[in-house]
């Protein structure tokens, strides 16, 4: 019996990880510090703000790209450091990242509140309360941070895929917003006069603008840090973060440039009318520009500030895990519930982060003090860069290696230096927070920390296993003791039968606050499982267990690695939800895995009975039946059993092509004994189901119905399957569908 292999389940496609960036991006910048940074820098001020910031960033992602594509391991910015730095500056790495992306949760925090209300009080809601809104939005921002603090405790959180829809929903309303900008621009002329002045308090507070609205463009450091998790990491982690970036930087001069030319001024300037406004400054402008236009800024300042502030805070939790874990903060910091697999007080710690910046502090302040975090943050992983090219460039397989090194590191280094300086103009506060949380900082690593840390060999992964196709490949998932042993049995007479290899694998799940590699530590039952339902099988076997967030992303996954050609799946006959078919993991993977499929639903009363009886209802011929046939061969020349050829006609039908096409099949199976039966019946299901009562195993192959939601095995199949007592095999041949177009 070989070992059971360890891998990490790459779930993450490009798509996803740019989505991501985009999302994160997109949570807060451009709807606080669009209007606040015309006020401040004017028209001409904001776009060359923007722009810049983008070209800085541009140069920026080169470093996080290079690494993410040599380093693929979660923790980004920390990992990075720790791995060319250690010590002082390792800790002081992760302790600086840790406070940056709390310091953006509560900035998204604010930001719900403040659209949330600023919509609410334009349709009057709260003019007969007499509220002080002010005080409101901070008690709606606290009451969100910790409404999202117990989300993440319940370890639900936004997926790859419904968080890219939804950054895609938000891209796409700002994107016909900025272009609405440019078509009224060009209808109405005048409206360019807004640009009037350009630069009305010199280009000193151009610099300050930057880095005030530097935390918009942080989403690259979060498409860094899931590269552990991403598909073809060493190819894809790079093309994500230049692809998010673009978009982003498009977006926001886009968008900008839309709030300017949609005010209707009258007797003052741009400038001084979005000092007037504040934070939702963006929202009037919008407002302005189109008849709904405050409604769709509104909704997408609530998606996006809720989407990102959730990521922030897992982002922030994981890091403040990773630092117990480490050693620099207390070891009860790395605990992980047994219950729900969260580093609970790694959560709490971060959501008191969250929630005490989102009630102090204004949101000018949350914003500029995020920014200049982030400089450090990002500065000091630009030092990595450098440092790990000099040491380490020969040792390492890069997939993408910046241009013109090392120019554009220090290039992108001194600019963040530059604008951090400048923001100082937006207040004290700021840097007094940052300085406080250093000087804290240090004090705990040079009486705790130092003693404390263990020796880390920074970003080290589970082993990863990819096997490329060298013949037939079965793969087998197995989760629950009661049905296991029924599955590999199958999935091992298909694999004798085929001369095929049988993997058999089981998903062991975190939440996405908890890293993957915490997993192995609840992966023991899955051993055990594996251990024994592997112990008899006759067929070439190789076991693994897979450490993901998401057991169908996981399946899926390996079936893609391994390039597997037949899946044997378990279901239960039954699902939780109404609106899924056969269940919130069975679905997606027969939806979306790009193989043959088998799903087995045991026998309810007797999962280990002698099969010597098989049902096979016949509707048609086709790629499912052809797998059918294949399937039957071997089921039944294993067991020696008989098989029933049921063809049901409806009243009234002639049966003579029923009757060639049951022959056909009969013909193909020479071997095991068959008979065919064609029947006439008002209810083909029904007589279906009761004739199943008097075989051992019923056996169904997939329909061609086109309704869009019949995209499984087809609603009479599935409907048989789910109240039939005895054990049902389910085939589906792989069609020619790409399986995103499935999806």
């Amino acid at each position: 019996m070989k070992q059971i292999k360890s891998e990490l389940s790459r779930e993450m496609s490009l798509f996803h990880i740019t989505m991501m960036g985009v999302g994160m991006m997109i949570g807060a910048g451009v709807f606080v510090s669009t209007g606040i940074g015309i006020g401040v820098a004017g028209p001409g001020g904001i776009l060359m703000a923007f722009a810049l910031n983008g070209l800085l960033a541009f140069l920026s992602v080169m470093t996080y790209a290079e690494l993410g594509s040599a380093i693929p391991h979660a923790g980004a910015g920390y990992s990075y450091v720790q791995q060319s730095f250690g010590g002082f500056t390792g800790f002081f790495s992760g302790w600086i990242s840790w406070f940056a992306h709390a310091v953006a949760g509560s900035l998204y925090a604010i930001t719900f509140a403040k659209y949330t209300l600023h919509f609410l009080a334009q349709l009057g809601a709260f003019a007969w309360l007499n509220l002080n809104l002010p005080l409101f939005e901070k008690i709606l921002a606290v009451l969100t941070a910790v409404v999202f603090i117990y989300i993440n405790y319940r370890g639900a959180s936004e997926t790859g895929t419904a968080g890219a829809v939804m950054a895609i929903g938000q891209t796409i309303v700002l994107g016909v917003i900025g272009l609405v900008g440019v078509y009224v621009a060009i209808r109405n002329p005048a409206r360019m006069g807004n640009f009037e002045p350009f630069l009305p308090n010199g280009w000193g507070k151009v610099l300050v603008v930057m880095g005030f609205s530097l935390v918009g463009y942080e989403g690259y450091e979060v498409i860094a840090n899931t590269a552990e998790e991403v598909m073809e990491a060493k190819k894809n982690v790079p093309k994500g973060i230049f692809f998010a970036v673009i978009i982003v930087i498009t977006t926001y001069l886009l968008v900008a440039f839309a709030a300017i030319v949609g005010v209707n001024r009258s007797g003052t300037t741009i400038s001084e009318w979005f000092q007037g406004q504040g934070a939702t400054g963006f929202a009037e402008a919008i407002g302005q520009l189109l008849p709904i236009g405050g409604l769709l800024v509104t909704l997408a300042a609530i998606f996006a500030s809720t989407s990102a502030l959730n990521a922030t805070i897992y982002s922030s939790t994981r890091i403040s895990f990773a630092l117990g874990r480490d050693g620099y903060l207390p070891r009860y910091c790395a605990h992980i519930s047994r219950k729900n697999r969260i580093p609970t007080v790694a959560l709490l710690l971060s959501g008191s982060v969250i929630v005490v910046i989102a009630a102090a502090f204004p949101v000018e302040v949350v914003c500029a003090g995020a920014s200049l975090f982030f400089i450090v943050l990002f500065n000091l992983v630009t030092l990595a860069a450098i440092k790990i090219r000099i040491e380490q460039g020969d040792k390492l397989d890069y997939g993408y290696l910046m241009p013109f090194f090392p120019v554009i590191p220090i290039i992108s280094f001194i600019g963040r230096l530059v604008i951090g300086v400048f923001l100082f103009d937006m207040g004290i506060l700021a840097y007094i927070i940052a300085g406080t949380w250093i000087g804290f900082g240090v004090l705990l690593y040079f009486f705790y920390s130092k003693v404390n840390a263990r020796e880390i060999e920074a970003g080290k992964p589970l082993e990863t296993i990819i096997v490329g196709s060298k013949g037939y490949q079965i793969t087998v998932a197995v989760a629950d003791p009661r049905t296991a042993p029924v599955l590999v049995r199958y999935a091992d007479i298909l694999a004798s039968g085929a001369a095929a290899e049988l993997l058999i694998t089981s998903v062991v799940t975190v939440p996405y606050q908890t890293p993957l590699s915490e997993a192995e530590n609840f992966s023991e039952e899955a051993r055990v499982l594996i251990d024994e339902v592997a112990r008899g099988v006759q067929s070439p076997v190789q076991t693994a267990i897979r450490y993901g967030h998401n057991v169908a992303r996981g399946i899926i996954g390996s079936v893609k690695e391994r390039k597997t050609d037949l899946l044997v799946l378990g279901w239960r006959g039954h699902t939780t939800w109404e609106h899924h078919e056969m269940g919130s993991t069975l679905d997606p993977v027969i939806g979306q895995a790009s193989c043959d499929i088998v799903v087995v639903k045991p026998n309810r009363e007797d999962p280990d009975r002698v099969i010597k009886r098989i049902l096979y209802p016949l509707r048609g011929t086709g790629p499912h039946s052809e797998l059918a046939v294949e399937v039957l061969n071997l089921v039944a020349a294993s067991y020696g059993a008989e098989v029933t050829i049921l063809h049901v006609l409806p009243k009234g039908k002639d049966g003579a092509d029923a009757r060639d096409m049951t022959e056909s099949i009969a013909s193909q199976m020479p071997d095991v004994r068959c008979s065919i039966q064609i029947e006439e019946s008002e209810d083909p299901a029904i007589y279906i189901f009761n004739e199943s009562k008097n075989h051992d195993l019923l056996l169904i192959g997939a329909t061609n119905e086109t309704r869009f939601q019949q995209l499984l095995f087809g609603s009479v199949a599935e409907l048989i399957a789910k109240h039939c007592p005895k054990t049902v095999l389910m085939v589906k041949r792989k069609l020619g569908i790409p399986p995103w177009l499935r999806h």
